[in-house]
């Protein structure tokens, strides 16, 4: 026999072998539970402790100074002021502290006539939170070019929380994060939220004139195929005010309206920047990068769509389904006869040592390396647990299926 009367002896002996086309069938149906998954916000079982570990290797072998250079912070957390809480109690003497209002009014005055890119209020405008200064805020708000204010959605009446003035609704784009429902604190950021636009995806559509659309229980932005769900990678941290080289992360409200040299230099800094206002102290949210402010969450997830991350890429599917391909279909070997197996299976099985340390790692082992590579090569963060649970499950039916037949 020749060498290619062999090679299509060999090519027709894999396909008419069952196990690759149940091994190529299992690797497709985890891409796509994993795909599904994957949208799920507030993803249950969901681990983010290897990404923790992962991350002081990312530092080291990346540039991360240039994670902020688009974007200015500024901090409102140590501007208060108090108004009558009648949240609970219609007719109460009541107060509570809310952000101040007047401070906020001179500051969006002065920043008017700036030279920034977007601006974006992390900061609530709603009914139960009025001030004497809501109509002069709307006012200047409504002047204000390519600004934005922070949504949220009023679970209980299943509607968006009204703002103190119904002319500011379409300057608010949702701002909620699904951390409530999940023990692990923030993951994952959602961009079409409730059927609207967050923020990240608004600013997205303002700097690209692109968005997400929702097909059932598919999106697309354009015509490529791409999450509504992403995992934030956290790089640089705003969880203090400076960083180890003692940069600052954000500007104080009361610095940039009372000092006129920290004002002219934040006017020089902010010139064709996003602008980002909010409570960069107190609005913060746990993650596997310890506790960062949801203003900086938002921008992150739009950093996300900016970078490409949320296009499910054809590399990416591809080197799932060889991965996934090849730990089925090693894990299918189990059920054939010692002589019929792959070489290599029988190769290995001949070494006891080594078909112990091959069967102590197993496929745990692969992904979790796959997990690695990608979060420090690609800055992807692979989630092994839909994977971990179909592989757990067909290792446990090939071992019963080995034990009926051997009883």
């Amino acid at each position: 026999m020749d060498s290619k009367e062999h090679s299509r002896a060999k090519l027709k002996a894999i396909l008419h072998d069952t196990h690759v086309w149940w091994s190529l069938g299992i690797a497709i149906a985890i891409l796509c539970l994993c795909y599904l998954f994957n949208n799920i916000a507030y993803s249950p079982l969901l681990s983010t402790t290897k990404y923790s570990i992962f991350e002081p290797f990312y530092r080291a072998t990346h540039n991360t100074s240039a994670d902020l250079e688009d974007a200015v912070f500024v901090n409102v957390s140590y501007d208060k002021m108090l108004i009558t809480d009648t949240v609970e109690v219609p007719d109460t003497n009541r107060k509570r502290a809310i952000t101040d209002r007047k401070r906020l009014l001179d500051f969006l005055k002065k920043v008017e006539n700036t030279n920034y890119r977007y601006l974006f209020i992390d900061i609530r405008f709603e009914q139960n939170e009025c001030s004497p200064y809501d109509s002069a805020l709307t006012e200047q708000l409504l002047k204000m070019r390519d600004a934005a204010i922070a949504k949220h959605w009023d679970m209980d009446s299943n509607r968006p929380y009204p703002m103190t003035n119904s002319r500011m609704e379409p300057l608010g784009f949702y701002c909620d994060f699904d951390n409530s429902r999940s023990n692990a604190g923030f993951c994952k950021y959602r961009y079409l939220q409730n059927g609207g636009n967050s923020i990240a995806l608004e600013m997205y559509r303002y700097e690209t004139a692109r968005s997400i659309t929702r097909h059932g229980p598919l999106y697309f932005d354009g015509c490529k195929l791409c999450q509504n769900a992403r995992f934030l990678t956290i790089h640089t941290s705003m969880e203090n005010e400076c960083q180890d080289d003692y940069e600052q992360n954000y500007w104080h409200l009361p610095e940039l309206l009372f000092d006129s040299l920290c004002w002219n230099s934040f006017r020089d800094d902010v010139s064709g920047k996003y602008l980002i206002v909010g409570d960069m102290k107190e609005d913060l949210h746990d993650t596997y990068a310890h506790a960062q402010p949801g203003a900086y969450l938002h921008y992150l997830g739009f950093k996300s769509l900016i970078n490409g991350k949320h296009i499910v890429r054809w590399w990416y599917v591809l080197l799932l389904l060889l991965v996934y391909f090849f730990i089925s279909y090693t894990t299918l070997q189990g059920l054939r006869k010692e002589d019929t197996r792959w070489r290599p299976f029988q190769w290995i099985a001949q070494r006891p040592l080594l078909h112990f340390l091959c069967s102590l790692l197993g496929y745990g082992a692969i992904l979790f390396l796959l997990s690695a590579l990608l979060y420090l090569c690609c800055d992807i963060a692979y989630n092994i647990t839909i994977p971990s649970f179909c592989f757990a499950l067909l290792s446990h039916y090939v071992q019963f299926k080995r034990m009926r037949n051997t009883a």
